[in-house]
């Protein structure tokens, strides 16, 4: 029987030429606007983590609780965090500094997302709430009460004159609230399971127009934001976490040029 050796020049020991800090242990995590930063949860603290090199730039420091929240602001500048305490606290992304903390809720917050202006914040609690906030001054603009089950996801509409914001719940109920009149205008029940992501396909034919919903019912509905009725419905065959709406000519790496071509409205 033939033994095959390894060429006389393959190495057969090795040496690690660089290593990333771990600096994620599961949970939320936020990219900046402009994809340079992140920001990890990494138990009760959070990691922010240069991309290009995997460098942890700042360590900012929790309480005793885990993160259960993490948003940017649209500069980058600042970043949102909440914990299991229901502490909310406001961090210089520059320096790592805190600059504010406050209590949102009454039960832990389970999302928190910032308005195309960069002027409101929105969080998404346990207590069935949904809550809008200044955040230069830190106060509570908007108090949103409705929904049946705990808010799981939020998301402003990406037309700042629009002044609408979108909630979506664990029953599956997805709802619009006017911002001008603090009401809701549209209650959309289709998902039967928890919603976990909402997007606004701005790219595609009229996407201005439509809400992407996606849940742990294994689909995503679209629907016309101006009669709050389904168009359509994609099966996932697997529960979605997370959805984004992306741009095919700005995403032919990711998706292929062909496909971007056939169909570049599409979302």
């Amino acid at each position: 029987r033939t033994r095959t050796m390894p060429p006389p020049d393959q190495r057969k020991t090795y040496a690690p030429a660089s290593s990333l800090e771990v600096f994620h242990t599961g949970g939320p995590i936020a990219l900046s606007r402009d994809g340079k930063l992140v920001a990890a949860a990494c138990q009760e603290a959070i990691n922010v983590v240069e991309v290009s090199t995997g460098k942890t730039l700042h360590n900012l420091p929790g309480d005793t609780e885990p993160i259960t929240a993490l948003a940017w602001s649209r500069d980058g500048k600042k970043i949102f965090s909440a914990s299991r305490s229901m502490r909310c606290s406001v961090w210089d992304a520059t320096t790592g500094e805190s600059v504010r903390t406050f209590k949102a809720h009454n039960t832990p917050i389970l999302h928190m997302t910032v308005d195309p202006s960069g002027t409101l914040l929105a969080t998404c609690s346990a207590d069935r709430t949904a809550r809008v906030w200044d955040v230069a001054k830190g106060f509570c603009t908007h108090a949103f009460r409705g929904h049946a089950a705990m808010v799981t996801t939020a998301l402003f509409h990406p037309d700042a004159k629009r002044l609408v914001l979108y909630t979506g719940a664990h029953d599956g109920e997805v709802r619009a609230w006017d911002l001008r009149t603090r009401e809701c205008v549209g209650s959309m029940r289709e998902h039967t399971s928890s919603v976990t992501s909402l997007a606004v396909p701005t790219a595609s034919k009229n996407g201005s127009e439509k809400l992407l919903s996606a849940a742990r019912d294994r689909v995503v509905h679209e629907w016309c934001s101006k009669t709050y009725k389904r168009l359509s419905t994609t099966p996932t065959h697997e529960a979605c976490e997370g959805m984004a709406a992306l741009d095919p000519r700005r995403a032919r790496g990711m998706i292929g040029a062909a496909a971007a071509d056939a169909k570049p409205d599409a979302a």
